[in-house]
């Protein structure tokens, strides 16, 4: 389906409740990423970047939080990135479509808490993706590039798809179940670490 499309995500909802009989959990994970500045950004980059990453979101959560409150609550994870608040460079409208994605989560939550829906969301860090690939092609030397981002790392490795997936599980899950309006940074220790390198110390 294409998620930008708020008709199919209606239909989507319909043919959901209509073959399992109503919706528990919705995982926004759709999202791309265009690897230009604010001024190389063109109207066309806005709606294509901004139509998966931050109004499909919005799209399916209005959506489905209808039916899963009907049905007396429900779970949503969206994934976000630390792109939202530590911004990568060239990626103008990425990271701007993902600081929406983690605004949108708390409004969620506060609104919708009270019918029985928790909303919180991830903040991958670097993960190893096609995405990311592409990340690291921007860089004069791609292989420098993602050498230097292991080294960043505490956990010396890059995340991995599953690392996201475990995180995204535990919130739909009821051990999350006073877990909610939170962005969960899973990042290998990425963004808490000071930029000095320890082993100059």
């Amino acid at each position: 389906m294409d998620v930008s499309d708020a008709r199919q995500a209606e239909e989507l909802v319909a043919v959901t409740q209509a073959q399992l009989g109503g919706i528990d959990i919705l995982v926004n994970n759709a999202g791309i990423q265009i690897e230009k500045t604010v001024v190389e950004s063109s109207d066309e980059d806005w709606e294509r970047l901004m139509g998966v990453n931050a109004k499909a979101v919005f799209q399916l959560c209005r959506s489905v939080i209808p039916a899963m409150a009907a049905q007396g609550g429900g779970a949503v994870v969206n994934i976000g990135s630390i792109s939202a608040s530590h911004a990568d460079p060239k990626m103008a409208l990425y990271n701007a479509s993902k600081a929406f994605v983690q605004a949108l989560t708390r409004s969620i939550a506060v609104d919708h808490g009270p019918e029985g829906i928790r909303c919180n969301a991830i903040a991958p860090g670097w993960i190893m993706t096609e995405m990311a690939d592409s990340a690291f092609d921007l860089a004069d030397d791609p292989d420098a590039a993602r050498a230097d981002a292991v080294a960043r790392h505490p956990v010396g490795r890059l995340g991995t798809p599953a690392d996201i997936a475990q995180a995204a599980v535990w919130l739909a899950s009821a051990e999350a179940a006073f877990v909610n309006g939170q962005t969960i940074t899973v990042d290998g220790g990425l963004v808490a670490a000071s930029p000095l390198r320890p082993e100059l110390f």
